[in-house]
């Protein structure tokens, strides 16, 4: 096909079938793959393991591999919140310790965040 048309005439026909064939009805009844039998014709390791869903993933890749010091979850949020606003994170760090010292009853990702922008217009 992709000497026939070229690469990307084939990419887009490719694409326009798959997405024709995922919204069809019959396409939706998934009972009748056989995952098995497809990986053993494509020749692929069969002992490889599945890495987990997306969001354990996501998860694994947002969050650093040692922490410091152990945060919840809405704090780590807040820090990945202000690094994705152009802070850096020991510097973000700094500024959730402070927002916590000055609001200690602050307990969701919103409050921390909006403490941390407060604290860091302050400063600046």
């Amino acid at each position: 096909m992709v000497n026939l048309f070229g690469g990307r005439i084939a990419s887009a026909l490719v694409g326009i079938s798959v997405l024709a064939m995922g919204s069809s009805a019959s396409a939706q009844d998934y009972s009748r793959l056989n995952v098995a039998a497809a990986v053993k014709a494509l020749d692929v390791d069969s002992s490889a393991t599945p890495l987990g869903s997306a969001a354990t993933l996501a998860n694994t890749l947002a969050r650093p591999a040692v922490a410091a010091t152990s945060r919840s979850a809405a704090e780590e949020d807040a820090i990945a919140t202000l690094m994705a606003l152009g802070e850096r994170r020991t510097e973000a760090e700094h500024l959730l310790d402070r927002a916590i010292q000055s609001s200690p009853g602050l307990k969701t990702t919103d409050a921390f965040v909006r403490e941390m922008l407060r604290l860091r217009t302050v400063r600046s």
